[in-house]
């Protein structure tokens, strides 16, 4: 039988608190005001995740605000909830640092990352086992953070950036556990050689996703010399590989990101690694039109970050053309048929990422425009899609209006993605249907999955 002070709630929400022992009616306010609050997701899965996480706290030691925490997350994503319910002290975590956060400049966020990676990289410096189990709990525990920020309203494009930093973080890590280890075991490299892993995509513009792959091009100085009876390629060949095995290796606590190293130099048939003398003989001689598209969004994000100033030298003249060349425009016109005539096939919903005036067709816009004119105008090559739009209005490219308009509906559809993509930490892009359609957009502020939809 359900409680008098829960009947006015619906019976699968009333039914978990009711058999919990509040501790007061302090707390009863708290939790049925937080359920009743319109932007929850799924109020029936939060107050199972509530009783759940209360259920493990007996004292009921939670500090002011994270009831609150766990009703947003779990409302919002099937995933936090079975997160939080295997980590009750998570919820506790991520309140301290939503509170200390208040005020703090987003930039700040960034190198609390990296010292987080650092820190980790110490304390499993000889367990590999260990470090990615503690890998993938950051990744989770930080992801969770991110996600409360933006179902609280923080700007995507801050967020966006903070996933991207937490990848960067995972890969720098991934290189600082591994490399000791391969050298203990080969030798080093002789002559020294650096190596660098360059962000492509999203991840090179800092606009990760929640469920994105990150794509990355792994490179090294040079290929002189050994590391014990290894060549230099061999011997990072090894490194790259377990870095990218660390990271995408599928555990009981899931993976870190899955990494995408298909938009290297002869894409899967190619080596995963290659020397900066190899990648510019690629490019030199085989770089494909399309493949000049894949630069515009590059940025180092883990080894030697110098080294990119030395790739860059030799890749910007590839990329940005001095003259303006139109078989680039045919190259994205190819690549966007061949992505309609997949999105033909799949008979899915709308899309918003592939679907006919989505993410993919303004990135193409936008990066159509810096291709053509970047070659004779600096200023039109930020990685990021919105800098990038910004930067063709101010060149007079593009007019304000446009860029208004295109800008909105970026940011937009991005914030869609993002709560399609936390409901289980899948990568998807369409929206769904039925009562999960109905509590995505609850978390957008509307009142059903029919009026976001229209």
């Amino acid at each position: 039988m359900i409680e008098h002070r829960f009947s006015h709630l619906p019976s699968a929400v009333a039914q978990p608190l009711g058999e919990l022992h509040l501790p007061d009616e302090r707390w009863t306010d708290r939790a049925v005001a937080a359920l009743e609050d319109p932007t929850v997701g799924d109020s029936a899965r939060a107050a199972r995740t509530l009783a759940a996480v209360l259920d493990a706290d007996p004292k009921r030691t939670l500090a002011a605000g994270v009831l609150e925490i766990i009703v947003e997350l779990a409302g919002a994503s099937a995933w936090a909830a079975r997160l939080l319910e295997a980590h009750p002290a998570w919820a506790a975590e991520i309140g301290r640092d939503a509170a200390a956060a208040v005020g703090r400049a987003p930039t700040a966020l960034g190198p609390a990352l990296f010292r987080q990676g650092a820190a980790l990289v110490r304390s499993t410096a000889d367990d590999t086992a260990a470090f990615e189990a503690e890998l993938r709990d950051l990744r989770n525990r930080e992801a969770l953070r991110i996600a409360l920020r933006e179902l609280r309203g923080a700007d995507l494009r801050e967020t966006a950036a903070e996933l991207s930093d937490l990848a960067a973080v995972a890969l720098q890590a991934a290189l600082d556990h591994h490399r000791p280890r391969l050298v203990a075991s080969a030798g080093a490299p002789f002559p020294e050689c650096r190596h660098l892993i360059v962000g492509l995509g999203k991840l090179g513009g800092r606009e990760l996703n929640f469920s994105s792959d990150i794509d990355v091009l792994y490179l090294y100085e040079h290929d002189d010399g050994r590391a014990g009876e290894l060549t230099s390629h061999q011997f990072h060949v090894r490194l790259f590989e377990r870095v990218t095995q660390s990271l995408s290796r599928l555990t009981d606590r899931g993976r870190a990101f899955r990494v995408d190293t298909e938009l290297r130099p002869e894409g899967r048939t190619g080596p995963i690694c290659n020397s900066l003398a190899g990648l510019e003989r690629y490019y030199e001689t085989w770089g494909r039109p399309w493949e000049r598209a894949v630069w515009v969004k590059a940025r180092p994000v883990a080894g030697d970050l110098e080294l990119f100033d030395e790739v860059q030298r030799f890749v910007r003249p590839f990329v940005y053309r001095r003259t303006r060349d139109l078989s680039v425009v045919e190259g994205v016109l190819d690549i966007k048929a061949k992505i309609d005539a997949r999105r033909r096939r799949l008979g899915a919903g709308f899309d918003v990422k592939l679907g006919r005036g989505g993410i993919r067709e303004i990135e193409f816009f936008v990066q159509a425009h810096q291709l053509l004119f970047g070659g004779r105008d600096p200023r039109l090559r930020p990685p990021g899609t919105l800098d990038a739009l910004r930067a063709l209005e101010v060149a007079g490219r593009v007019n304000a209006r446009d860029r208004e308009q295109l800008a909105d509906a970026y940011l937009f559809f991005r914030a869609v993605e993002h709560r399609v993509q936390l409901v289980e930490d899948r990568q998807t892009h369409a929206l769904p249907r039925g009562p999960e359609a109905d509590a995505v957009a609850r978390t957008l502020g509307y009142a059903d999955g029919a009026s976001l939809e229209a």
